[in-house]
């Protein structure tokens, strides 16, 4: 573990560009067993029988709720855009929309229920998810038309491998929507989430979708699992069956995130960030001439042709890690938007990360951009580092961040 701060890039002003959230938005309901709850679980979860709580949870999860949310705490000029259900759980997403005093645009289907979602946390164990598709999970690509993109600089849009609209026909209606972003000039960034094997989501195959979405995607953040989902279902299939519940990202090495990587840029993609769970943050980047057609947000000049590895922050008590990737896409986001280098994305990706470990809820704990990094860098922020290869990553980290020997400023 080591502490070597690394310079900020302060401004005295940052310019932030404006950014809009679209896709999946959960009410999100977590019920928290009572502290003398120790019973094996086919007590808990008994007939006729009743556990304590010692709490019930209710906040908003998804990509708008998350990222979305995240992006306003850090001082990004970010709006809004979802769907729910004429129910009462789509009046609980307004409400809690209302109180992070995030602008928004929210529209009602009548003819879907709110997407719902419920974690159940017995102790010892982990989390189990109880999930209600709703109208967040059915984007059209008249949705973007709708969104008012043009007076926006960045789309954010997730998760559209949970979403049957978007990769029915071969991923037609994901296309369309990303072809209305384009044709607006906002810059695309694109995430995704995984779905049950057994499920219609997770039977399909993304290869070739990707090979007709990439190229009309600027910023590409999944995660590990996500991706190798997407890229080789079969194998990915295979592994999840061999490891038996044992944490995917663990067998995954620094080779294997650069695979991946290039996998998606050779498709389109400009911008990869992979999240490595508790083993951080991967990017590799286009070189700069594929940069400079990605959009009102396009990136300055240092982000072409990078390749850098970001350790995760030392987190000593983990209260929740629900959301965390989440919001480390937005402290990576607000840095790119307000002009920062890769370095200073990948810092704040890390440190927004950390802050939701530590809170109860995805964001509470989140302050403005600068504010954010100026304390963390006067707090001291340790970073969890292990060995990576020599021959590939020949520099020693400094704060938590390793440039490998492709990284164009070595």
């Amino acid at each position: 573990m080591t502490n070597v701060p690394r310079a900020l890039g302060t401004k005295e002003s940052r310019i932030m560009k404006k950014a809009i959230v679209m896709g999946s938005v959960v009410l999100d309901i977590t019920p928290v067993l009572g502290q003398k709850e120790k019973r094996p679980l086919e007590q808990i979860f008994a007939q006729g029988k009743v556990t304590d709580l010692s709490s019930v949870a209710f906040y908003l999860g998804g990509c708008v709720g998350n990222t979305g949310v995240a992006l306003h705490r850090l001082g990004v000029p970010v709006r809004l855009y979802c769907k729910v259900g004429a129910d009462f759980a789509g009046a609980a997403v307004e409400t809690l929309l209302k109180r992070q005093g995030v602008p928004c645009t929210l529209t009602r289907d009548e003819t879907l229920p709110t997407s719902v979602g419920i974690a159940l946390t017995p102790p010892g164990m982990d989390k189990m998810s109880l999930f209600l598709k709703g109208a967040s999970q059915f984007t059209l690509a008249f949705d973007a038309q709708a969104a008012g993109l043009a007076d926006a600089d960045l789309l954010h849009f997730g998760y559209p491998t949970t979403m049957c609209s978007m990769f029915a026909q071969n991923g037609e209606g994901l296309v369309r929507f990303l072809q209305c972003a384009r044709q607006a000039g906002v810059t695309c960034s694109l995430d995704a989430a995984l779905p049950p094997l057994q499920s219609e989501a997770g039977q399909v195959d993304w290869r070739p979708i990707l090979e007709r979405v990439l190229p009309l995607t600027d910023i590409f953040v999944p995660s590990y699992e996500e991706s190798v989902f997407m890229l080789h279902r079969a194998r990915y299939a295979e592994a999840v069956r061999a490891q038996g519940g044992k944490n995917f990202i663990d067998d995954a090495t620094e080779a294997d995130a650069a695979a991946v990587a290039d996998e998606f840029l050779a498709m389109g993609a400009k911008i990869v960030l992979l999240k490595m769970g508790a083993k951080g943050l991967y990017l590799r980047t286009a070189p700069q001439a594929s940069l400079r057609d990605t959009g009102r947000a396009a990136p300055p000049q240092e982000w072409g042709s990078r390749e850098l590895w970001q350790f995760p922050a030392d987190v000593e008590q983990i209260v929740s890690a629900t959301g965390a990737g989440d919001v480390a896409i937005a402290g990576f986001l607000a840095a790119l938007l307000s002009g920062g280098a890769p370095e200073e994305a990948l810092r704040a990706a890390s440190i927004a990360a950390s802050l939701c470990l530590r809170s109860a809820d995805t964001s509470g704990k989140l302050l403005p951009l600068e504010e954010m990094l100026n304390a963390e860098a006067a707090g001291g922020t340790g970073y969890l580092e292990f060995e990576l290869l020599k021959d590939r990553w020949p520099y020693p980290a400094q704060d938590g961040l390793c440039h490998s020997g492709r990284d164009s400023t070595q």
